[in-house]
This record gives structure tokens, sequence and C-alpha cells, in this order.
């Protein structure tokens, strides 16, 4: 039987430090959803035009879109009116399936190893497509989209950890709505003061928090960010490095069960998972 799957990604809209005088109140929600529905078009590299397409919506915050690129080749066929075999021009255009939340800002792309071989692969394209648009453009603002990891590992070898000797997490500029008030949104703020774009926390004891450590890194992988611990696993041991790294967070169907009101909502329900591990 063969599967979809549906990789998440945390979609960022950040602003700069000065707020431009003419730009305008937008919020995140609405720049993502002003930024799909212009449908933008770009030739990311020589040949390859992408682009943003079949925007639908499918509920109040969420709905679907398509993303693919087209590519001019050269067909070979057999011509039976002449008897000859001719060489024709055509187009490819592989694409695949994006679902999308505006109230919290993920997007879960369906894998699509023709498109590219992985799904970060087609999240980089699609940034580089909503940065080209006039809603980023006209505000200076920079679209970031990273993938949302799967943090239940990580979170059970800190909770079974004897000592967590270090903690380090990644922050960036602010967007999530849903940033906490202990670490992301304090931090966000101040790495858009600075005009930084991404910056890490590093802290080191001789047995560090592990429920604040947990706390953070549920926040830290459901805003796309990077975390790692130093941690003595038993008592004797000697201390080892992990890192909040691997599989994305992603949800998987029967491909003839497949549908995308589905697939959003089973989007919504990991990702509630990974903010609540």
């Amino acid at each position: 039987m063969r599967y979809v799957e549906l990789h998440l990604f945390r979609v960022k809209f950040i602003r700069p430090a000065q707020t431009l005088l003419l730009s305008d109140s937008r919020t995140s929600s609405e720049l993502f959803r002003d930024a799909l529905l212009e449908r933008p078009s770009a030739e990311l590299r020589s040949g390859f035009l992408w682009h943003i397409g079949n925007v639908v919506q499918l509920d109040d915050s969420g709905g679907a879109f398509a993303i693919g690129r087209t590519t001019n080749t050269t067909l070979s066929r057999y011509d039976e009116e002449q008897g000859n075999f001719v060489e024709e021009d055509s187009e490819d255009s592989p694409y695949t399936v994006c679902l999308y939340d505006l109230q919290i800002g993920f997007v879960a792309i369906k894998k699509k190893t023709r498109l590219s071989p992985t799904t970060e692969g087609i999240a980089r394209q699609l940034s580089k497509l909503l940065n080209q648009t006039e809603a980023a453009k006209s505000n200076e603002i920079q679209v970031r989209i990273d993938a949302i990891p799967d943090p239940f590992n990580f979170i059970a070898r800190i909770q079974s950890a004897r000592f967590i000797k270090r903690f380090t997490a990644h922050f960036t500029g602010p967007n999530p709505f849903d940033a906490d008030e202990l670490f992301q949104k304090p931090l966000s703020v101040y790495c858009q003061a600075i005009q930084g774009e991404t910056g890490k926390v590093i802290t080191e004891g001789e047995a560090l928090d592990s429920e604040t450590a947990i706390a953070v890194t549920r926040s830290v992988a459901a805003t796309g960010n990077e975390a790692s611990a130093r941690i003595i696993e038993h008592e004797g041991s000697r201390a080892r490095n992990i890192h909040l790294k691997g599989d994305n967070a992603k949800c998987t169907f029967p491909e003839d069960e497949f549908v995308p009101s589905d697939g959003l909502n089973a989007a919504r329900s990991e990702y509630q998972k990974v903010r609540s591990a």
C-alpha cells in the first residue's frame, strides 16, 4: 500500500527592527494569506520556474495550495502517420499539495520525491517564492520556513537523564502566536531589536531543572528552532551530547484515503502533540 506523508514546517513572517513608516498593519496571518493569494512564480534556478497555485480555503483559518516547478523538455515519440521517430518540445510540471494554518502559522508539505528528494528542499523553494511577494517586499519582511522537529525522543532522554549539565536553545525573530512567555517571546524581541536573524542561549550547571528544559524544548520544536543538551544518563557515566534533530513531525495516510481537510486536521493534531509533548 502506498502512503502520503505530510511534513510540518513553521512559517515565520519576520518584520525588520525599524518598522517602515509606510508599512501596513497586517498581522502575520494576514500577510501569509495575502502572499499565497498572490500566487507567485519565479525562476529560482536556471530553467526551473516555480509556482504557487490552486489556493483554496478549507475552513476559517486553514486551506490548501499547490507548489510545483515547470521545466522545458524534449520528448521522443513515434509518428505513425509519417512512419518516423520525432522529437517534440514539452513542459513538465510536477507539483505537490501543501496544507496551511494561518492562525498557528504552519504548512504541512506532502512529500513528493519527483519534485524534490526531501520536503526541506520544497520548503526552501516555498520560502523563496513567499519572499518574492509584494506582501513581503513592501514591508521588508523576511519569510523563514523551518522544519518542526519531532521532539519526543529528545524529551524522553532529558526526562531519564541523571543530570543535565548544559542546555542550549535557539531562537529567531518574533512571529509565532503561541511563543512561550519564559523563553521564545522575550528573546525573539531582543533578536529583532539587535537586528539579528537567529540566536541561542546556553545554560550550564551541575544539575539543570529537567521540567524547565522540557518546557523550552516544546516551544523550541513548535517554533521550528533547535536545541541540544549535555547529559549524564546514569550515575558514574560520561557526559554526552544529544540534539533535537532527526525526523520532522509528520502524519501519514494511506494514499487512497487522503483528503485535504482530514490532512489539515491531522497536521493540527500533530502540531499540538509537539507543543504539549
